[in-house]
């Protein structure tokens, strides 16, 4: 009995099927490995983000351009920060990162001021709105 010798050569692959299949292998072997591993927790932190001065800066312009005074800043906060190039990450961790640039002073008064003027926003609040905002009609007694 005589083989096809089509039968004895591999099918290549596309680039989309070996991605595809590749894909599908490495999901299917995480499931296993969380079933195989019960020990484990199912959700691990991810690892933590290093910013370079260079992200600090162009966070710093999102975060600006981002109106934090307005509600809902965090969410153009994050439309701006992937449209700038960067991976998706949360609006909240975006905003928590620029404050802390802020307040930590991690950049210098001189790129402060001028991310600043670069984005258009002409007054910085060095400290926090105040609590009530009639406490400075209420008489000190």
């Amino acid at each position: 009995m005589m083989m096809n010798s089509l039968q004895n050569q591999p099918r290549s692959r596309s680039s989309q099927q070996r991605s595809a299949l590749l894909r599908n292998i490495n999901t299917s072997s995480q499931r296993s490995s969380l079933l195989i591993n019960s020990n484990a927790h199912p959700t691990q932190r991810p690892k933590r983000t290093t910013w370079s001065t260079a992200d600090n800066i162009r966070l710093l312009k999102c975060y600006y351009e981002s109106e934090p005074d307005r509600n809902g800043y965090w969410h153009r906060l994050e439309i701006l920060w992937v449209d700038a190039g960067y991976t998706r990450t949360e609006g909240g961790k975006l905003a928590k990162q620029a404050k802390a640039v802020i307040n930590r002073k991690m950049l210098s008064e001189e790129e402060m001021t001028q991310i600043r003027r670069s984005c258009g926003v002409t007054e910085h609040r060095s400290s926090p709105a105040p609590i009530c905002p009639y406490s400075a009609l209420i008489p000190l007694l």
